[in-house]
């Protein structure tokens, strides 16, 4: 089984505000994933990169060590914090294993989910020579799909299209009625083409270091533009992302410490009462939902709204840039709409602004001009004060400017 010869990578930053000893210790994040991931498989390498934790995070990997000596889990420790690129790029530089598989720490990973998607994965390189990676759905705060949404939209990142979307939450309507493959006892829905990667992700490692490491540029706070920047990277060696739809493969995002605008997902009124069995504890996941809803800064990437959308709008626009300037000019049009002129974000990880109509205007002013800077370390020739013009015109094209 392919998850013999994988590597679970976790990065953490501040995901265990609780002593292992605390009674309260099963409100860690942490320990939602690591214990969930621990659960499925015995001989999985399992690599934790701690960014530079400030709070109970040595305490509780320490604890987990000692209650299970026998398994495979290597602890790596930043001094200080240096991002989570740079902490991905270190679990892969410790591993030889011919996949990787990127889990999130404040996800739970339900029950044969690992075998779930070792399988998926061998489907596709059994037919697909090409195949570099393959990701799984992430619904947030929920066992099951947000909604339901065509194929073609889930997982875009086309320049000719001018898509660059997720809706890794969404089921694909051509799904619902589709053939699985496997065993019997275990069949999971056939994978599909996609174009970009998802923060819960199984790579290839060879293909990986093809498409090059994370970017290290530090430009953004949050490292909002990671998984774009090897996305892209795979597609232009013509090598090939794929999906694997089924909801048993999904894992459930807490998006600790985000107040976020969720909507209602399909099964937002019996979510209180699942239950969830960890490794060392139980809970309920609507215990788990309570926990991440408050907002909490100074965990993960967790940034207050203001400066969420700086670093959204300033690392998109500027990523985009380098695919299709006229493109990342209609796009950050759009977010001038959205979040100057509505007052939102364009993701729903943050909350409404509470900034005035003029200070958004400067702040999203600030991450075009952040956005442009980045693009020219990449590369890009046009001059700033070509892009600031060509976007003003678009805006009063539209007249919201």
């Amino acid at each position: 089984m392919y998850f013999d010869d994988t590597t679970i990578i976790l990065c953490t930053f501040n995901r265990a505000p609780y002593p292992p000893s605390d009674q309260d210790r099963w409100k860690n994040p942490l320990t939602w994933s690591l214990e969930s991931v621990l659960l499925q498989s015995d001989s999985c390498r399992i690599v934790i990169v701690d960014d530079g934790s400030t709070d109970q995070t040595q305490e509780y990997l320490q604890f987990i060590k000692r209650q299970i000596p026998s398994r495979p889990i290597e602890i790596i420790r930043n001094n200080y914090r240096l991002g989570l690129c740079s902490s991905r790029n270190i679990g892969i530089q410790s591993t030889k294993t011919r996949l990787i598989l990127f889990a999130d720490d404040d996800c739970y990973f339900r029950p044969g989910w690992l075998t779930g998607a070792a399988a998926s994965y061998s489907w596709c390189a059994d037919r697909d020579r090409q195949t570099a990676a393959l990701t799984m759905p992430i619904y947030v705060r929920s066992f099951w799909p947000r909604g339901i949404i065509p194929r073609s939209m889930i997982g875009r990142l086309n320049a000719s299209d001018e898509l660059c979307t997720t809706y890794f939450d969404y089921f694909p309507a051509e799904y619902q009625a589709h053939p699985r493959f496997g065993p019997a006892q275990g069949r999971y829905l056939e994978p599909f083409l996609i174009e970009r990667l998802s923060g819960v992700c199984l790579l290839e490692r060879a293909s990986l270091q093809r498409a090059g490491p994370f970017p290290e540029d530090h430009f953004w706070k949050n490292d909002y533009h990671e998984f774009l920047v090897v996305s892209s990277a795979l597609n232009k060696l013509g090598l090939h992302i794929y999906h694997a739809p089924d909801p048993s493969l999904g894992a459930v995002h807490m998006k600790y410490g985000a107040a976020g605008r969720y909507p209602q997902g399909l099964d937002w009124s019996g979510r209180g009462d699942t239950q969830i069995d960890l490794m060392f504890c139980k809970c309920a996941l609507g215990d788990l939902i309570e926990q991440s809803a408050e907002p909490k800064l100074g965990s993960g990437c967790r940034l207050n709204s203001e400066e969420f959308a700086f670093s959204e709008i300033g690392a998109f626009f500027g990523f985009l840039l380098g695919m299709n300037i006229e493109w990342a000019i209609r796009w950050v049009a759009d977010s001038y709409q959205s979040y100057v002129v509505g007052g939102k974000s364009i993701s729903e990880v943050a909350s409404e602004s509470t900034l005035s109509l003029i200070e958004r205007e400067q702040n999203w002013d600030a991450a075009l001009n952040a956005g442009i800077s980045y693009a020219q370390t990449k590369g890009l020739s046009l001059p700033r004060r070509v892009i600031l013009d060509r976007t003003a015109h678009e805006l009063r094209s539209r007249r919201i400017c």
